[in-house]
Order: C-alpha cells, then structure tokens, then sequence
C-alpha cells in the first residue's frame, strides 16, 4: 500500500526529472522525495524510474502507475473543487495597493 505523499512525489518527480526540481515544487527536501520514491518502489515491488546523469525517466512500470496516479490526482482536485465550491466559507477583506497613477486613473 502506498500514501498520498508518495504518489505526489512520484508525479512531481515524474514531471521534473530532477529531485531539486520535484522537492522545490512540493517544497520539501530533495530527500525526502527520494526516500518516498524508494518507499513506494518496495510497497510496489517495482522500480519505477531508470534513474542517469540527466536525471530520473519513468521505466515501463513507471509510464503505467503515471496513467493511474494522474487519475487519482485529478479525482483529488475534483474532490477539493466541489467541496470548496459547496462550501463557501471564505470570508474577508481584499486589500489593494497600487501606485497613485493607476490608482487614481484606472481604479
């Protein structure tokens, strides 16, 4: 079995190439992406990515848990818009600043 965290990773890292990139993007350690890789490779029995110099490309097991976990973390989004859009429990003041030309001209 696998976590939220690790197939997030997985995509990152799988969009990226790079673990500076993918970390940056999550905004975690470049570690901490490696180690989720590496976790989800053994709960998967499976290595997911030919891993060189330039950097990490999806193997065939990989291109195939890509096509899945791209439907996951759609479903993921979907899941957020509709409960954000039900809910609409953002509330507040929207503060604006602008230099005085386009203040007085424009806005």
């Amino acid at each position: 079995m696998f976590n939220w965290d690790d197939l997030n990773s997985f995509l990152a890292l799988s969009r990226c190439a790079k673990l500076k990139l993918a970390s940056k993007k999550l905004q975690v350690e470049p570690t901490t992406i490696a180690r989720r890789i590496s976790r989800l490779e053994n709960n998967l029995h499976s290595d997911l990515f030919s891993k060189s110099r330039n950097g990490y490309i999806l193997n065939e097991k990989g291109l195939e848990l890509f096509r899945y976990a791209e439907k996951i973390e759609n479903e993921v989004f979907a899941i957020n818009e509709i409960f954000s859009r039900s809910n609409p429990g953002i509330k507040g003041k929207v503060r604006l600043s602008v230099g005085e030309g386009l203040g007085v001209e424009i806005i």
